[in-house]
């Protein structure tokens, strides 16, 4: 089914997904300290999958928004991360981020982009030294 399809890609990115009893997942909430767990409560009304990503959210996040826009049945309600109560439109957000491995490939271009200007600089002063003398030769060969 598509929900099996949806907790093997979680799977990839070390998360996965339970369907919770809605009471209980009221009481294990019960038990925090958290003001943001309360606020979080209110989305377990009908039946409720919990998502859990351990490692990498933004990949999590590309996942279950991709899965969101495929099956119209399935939407997000509210995510948690760090105490903070995230909103379907903060997830949406995390989502379109890059990726880990894209940042650490722009980050990368552009700590080698000086040294590619600087060499392509000392390149050149010997390219345009041989082209001068290139053509004073030439120019000398010609009288």
């Amino acid at each position: 089914t598509a929900l099996t399809d949806l907790r093997i890609q979680l799977k990839t990115v070390n998360g996965r997904m339970s369907v919770v009893k809605n009471r209980v997942f009221k009481k294990a909430l019960d038990g925090k300290d958290f003001s943001s767990y309360e606020a979080l409560s209110q989305y377990f009304k009908g039946p409720v999958a919990v998502i859990f990503l351990n490692q990498d959210i933004g990949a999590g996040a590309k996942i279950i928004s991709k899965f969101a826009e495929d099956h119209e049945s399935f939407s997000v309600q509210a995510g948690f991360y760090e105490e903070t109560l995230l909103s379907d439109e903060d997830i949406q957000a995390i989502a379109k981020l890059p990726s880990k491995e894209e940042l650490y490939a722009k980050i990368l271009s552009s700590l080698m982009n000086p040294h590619r200007n600087l060499l392509g600089v000392l390149q050149a002063v010997p390219r345009n030294l041989v082209g001068v003398l290139s053509a004073v030769s030439k120019q000398l060969e010609q009288k």
